[in-house]
């Protein structure tokens, strides 16, 4: 009962949020090029970063083919030094975790002076109030995004690339947009910054990397299962060391696990930002992952890459896998089984015979 409640409560606001701000996008699709664009809106309130990974070629295959053209970013602080640092974003504004109509207006008149927005990019799938508010307002000629039922996305990625890998999805708005064979080669994020922060800790050390959470309780490995992990990596390489990449209110394992491997576990400064991540993720000799935004950043730097996903959702898993072009990632599931009733026993033999091909 409260899970239908909640549903016609979404539905409600969603139906109200459209009847104030949508509005029906009057341009016509096969006007579309990259030609007559001048300047692009990239929406990434939702700060997911994965979706920050997936997305750099669309930056760096415009900027190569199209230089005039004009970026604008609109995030949340996490995912920041991404844009601003490693893809050199014309203007990067940086909002709250749930910004208000004031915060988008502001944000919206920070970028006015790089002219009006010709093109709005955005990965949420269902729009919120902030989604709907930032359309009304900007006016784009044209919004490329997943939401089916937003009258001014008039370039729907989902619909035109439905059962695609989500890389294919910008794939398709670049040749839309005019260029023929684009490299969707994901750019490593990482920064000197990063570098210097990180390196000592990775010098001179075979390291293998495990990610065991994801933001859903469903994609969390249970401990029995990332000990076992942590001991198939050390008896497969008896010099190995072990790296846990945990977000800090998950960092409690860490200290069991640094009872029983003592110097053989290097542990990530607390304070990690997104670039930090990808620095410490191209330096492994093997990354174990559940599904999540790792995964990604390990394509990126070309880290070999064994990821677990759920068997409750193959559509999922076809897009939200590794890259089609990455060639050392591979990704298990079990079918019918989430992630976290997966037992080592589950996925120990694939993962073996991936480790030898790989190493």
């Amino acid at each position: 009962m409260l899970k239908k409640l909640r549903l016609l409560k979404d539905k409600l606001r969603f139906a109200k949020n459209k009847f104030l701000y949508d509005f029906k996008a009057s341009a016509n699709l096969s006007s579309f090029n990259f030609e007559s664009i001048k300047h692009i809106v990239i929406s990434k309130m939702d700060g997911k970063l994965g979706d920050s990974q997936v997305i750099t070629p669309f930056f760096t295959q415009i900027k190569q083919y199209y230089p005039s053209i004009k970026f604008s970013v609109l995030c949340s602080e996490n995912i920041a030094p991404i844009y601003i640092q490693c893809l050199k974003i014309d203007s990067v504004v940086v909002l709250p975790k749930k910004p208000q109509k004031e915060d988008i207006k502001n944000a919206v008149e920070k970028i006015s002076h790089l002219g009006p927005c010709d093109l709005l990019v955005t990965t949420e799938p269902n729009f919120r109030a902030r989604d709907f508010i930032l359309e009304s307002l900007l006016k784009p000629t044209f919004t490329a995004g997943f939401e089916n039922r937003a009258d001014c996305v008039n370039i729907n990625l989902l619909k035109r690339n439905f059962g695609k890998h989500i890389s294919e999805y910008f794939k398709d708005l670049l040749i839309l947009g005019g260029i023929k064979n684009p490299d969707m080669h994901y750019l490593p994020l990482i920064t000197k910054e990063s570098t210097d922060k990180l390196s000592l800790l990775f010098n001179d050390k075979t390291v293998y990397g495990i990610a065991p959470y994801g933001a859903s309780k469903h994609r969390k490995l249970s401990d029995k299962t990332v000990t076992d992990i942590c001991d198939f990596f050390l008896n497969f390489d008896r010099n190995a060391y072990l790296c846990l990449l945990v977000a800090p209110q998950d960092r409690s394992i860490l200290e069991s696990l640094k009872d029983k491997y003592h110097e053989r576990l290097i542990i990530l400064p607390k304070e990690l930002n997104a670039t930090d991540l990808a620095y410490a993720i191209s330096r492994l000799k093997f990354l174990l992952s559940v599904d999540t935004a790792n995964v990604h950043l390990a394509c990126a730097s070309d880290t070999p890459l064994f990821a677990l996903y759920s068997g409750i959702d193959p559509d999922g898993i076809v897009r939200w896998g590794p890259a089609p072009w990455c060639k050392k990632a591979t990704a298990f599931h079990k079918k019918g089984v989430l992630i976290e009733d997966l037992d080592f026993d589950d996925f120990s033999q694939e993962l073996h015979k991936f480790m030898q091909i790989e190493d």
